[in-house]
């Protein structure tokens, strides 16, 4: 729903009016083998989705969403771009001296011919740099820019079987590879309402220049929505295991048993990922108060008499 404006002369108040329209498109593909070498059987499936998120009609309307509070919104929704991408400012760096805000001050009072013009407002050595996306001299809220989107470009699923003799395992692995995840737990933690992670160990000091953390602030220059607390989604992840063995019956019947199975099980073993977070499987992309998945494990006895 979006609020469209209707000419004064009308003499009504604009109303809300479902006027968006998103095309989603891709290519879904399943891709099977089986074959056995004499007692050893295996089957390979693997299964894909390609998916292209776009808006082609919103009005004419560019709607702010992802509240993560103090009034920041992470997401943007426009026409001819994916539903709800990022959207923030980009960082080009840290401030390592007072040297070098002198020279970004410069820069940007030369580019406006206003003396007293800052490049950004209120930094200090240990502050992120933020890209002058506009070109106008200095930072402004018309600098934020497209950040990525959460929606995941390619989901897959690789499943594995395979059984000799008595024995029997099945592995499946899952996983989502192209989206972004706002990480609002980090930057949360320039609230003052947070912890700060173990991350903040490399944050930057004079005697550790080299890092991409900044220093610990208290809201400030750090606290905004940046590429900073964007990072990549992607992941696989091993979603099942099970290894069972089948008790030959020759075995069975000498205890009245037709059939007796045991079996490990196991699921939501591991992530292999680079995201920072609890678990990439952020649904929305906004990674604010995400509760883990649990890793679970059974063993198990199946038996028919």
């Amino acid at each position: 729903l979006v609020t469209v404006d209707v000419p004064a002369s009308v003499g009504l108040t604009p109303v809300e009016t479902n006027v968006g329209a998103v095309r989603n498109s891709g290519v879904d593909f399943t891709v099977k083998w089986e074959d056995s070498l004499k007692d050893f059987r295996y089957g390979i499936r693997l299964t894909g989705t390609t998916i292209k998120n776009e808006v082609i009609s919103l009005g004419g309307k560019r709607i702010a969403s992802g509240d993560i509070g103090a009034g920041k919104s992470v997401q943007m929704t426009e026409e001819g771009k994916p539903i709800k991408y990022f959207y923030g400012y980009n960082v080009i760096g840290i401030f390592q001296n007072e040297a070098q805000i002198k020279e970004y001050n410069e820069r940007a009072a030369a580019a406006t011919g206003n003396s007293g013009q800052q490049y950004q407002n209120n930094v200090g050595p240990g502050d992120l740099i933020y890209e002058d996306v506009d070109g106008d001299g200095y930072i402004t809220a018309n600098d934020r820019k497209d950040l990525g989107s959460p929606t995941p470009k390619f989901i897959g699923g690789l499943g594995i079987s395979a059984s000799w003799k008595g024995f029997d395992l099945s592995i499946d692995f899952q996983g989502n590879f192209g989206n972004k995840i706002f990480n609002a737990k980090q930057v949360e933690r320039f609230s003052g309402s947070d912890n700060w992670d173990r991350s903040f160990l490399d944050r930057w000091t004079p005697e550790n220049p080299n890092t991409m953390t900044p220093r610990m602030t208290l809201e400030g220059n750090n606290y905004q929505v940046s590429s900073r607390y964007v990072e990549s989604g992607s992941y696989v992840k091993l979603q099942t295991v099970e290894l069972g063995y089948t008790f030959p019956k020759s075995w069975m019947q000498k205890v009245s048993v037709q059939n007796l199975r045991v079996y490990f099980s196991g699921n939501n073993l591991a992530y292999f990922t680079g995201y920072n977070g609890f678990t990439p499987e952020v649904l929305g992309g906004i990674d604010r108060q995400i509760y883990p998945v649990t890793a679970t494990c059974r063993f198990g006895l199946n038996v028919t008499f």
